[in-house]
């Protein structure tokens, strides 16, 4: 087979079209950094069930929650629906429920938003307290917020902002602006 020169250098430009191209997309080129961040979770979990431990090994809080997702930038997990059964040694465990949540990579800090309710049956009564996001800290046993908090009870209705739970007291407080409605 005889090329004519013109051919030969058409065949040598298409080659080393594809070895560029090759090149690009095997991400030797800077800019395909950008595209290697943007990756999807690296696993994720339906239906799922997260404990959370102790130092000694005893149970802190379970959540449960139709989809637990890895969030790959930092590790931690995002929750879809979770609800969270908060131990209190002996008592009845705090219920709180949310739209979506997010847990740290060791399980230490946990947040919950939009539309929090803490389901609470250790006063003598079901008592519900409702916020639009709440932080738990299982080193410090606190959990918290600053937004608007509504309490609910069978004896009426309290108002107030901000919030701190203290799991190691077994108290709840409302910080300030406090209004209550009571019904007999």
């Amino acid at each position: 087979m005889n090329m004519s020169r013109q051919s030969m250098m058409g065949l040598l430009a298409l080659l080393l079209l594809s070895a560029l191209s090759i090149w690009l997309l095997a991400g030797l080129n800077p800019d395909a950094d950008d595209l290697r961040g943007s990756r999807g979770p690296v696993w994720y979990f339906n239906q799922a069930e997260l404990v959370a431990t102790g130092r000694d090994g005893r149970v802190l809080y379970r959540v449960t929650s139709p989809r637990i997702i890895h969030d790959p930038s930092d590790g931690s997990a995002n929750l879809e629906s979770p609800v969270v059964n908060w131990e209190q040694g002996q008592s009845p465990p705090l219920r709180v429920a949310a739209t979506r949540g997010r847990v740290s990579l060791d399980a230490a800090d946990l947040w919950l938003g939009e539309g929090v309710r803490i389901s609470d049956s250790n006063a003598g009564g079901p008592i519900e307290f409702r916020t639009e996001w709440l932080a738990l800290d299982t080193r410090t046993q606190l959990a918290t917020t600053d937004a608007d908090i509504v309490v609910v009870s069978t004896h009426g209705e309290l108002t107030g902002r901000g919030l701190v739970a203290d799991m190691n007291r077994g108290t709840i407080r409302i910080e300030s602006e406090v209004r209550a409605h009571y019904v007999r």
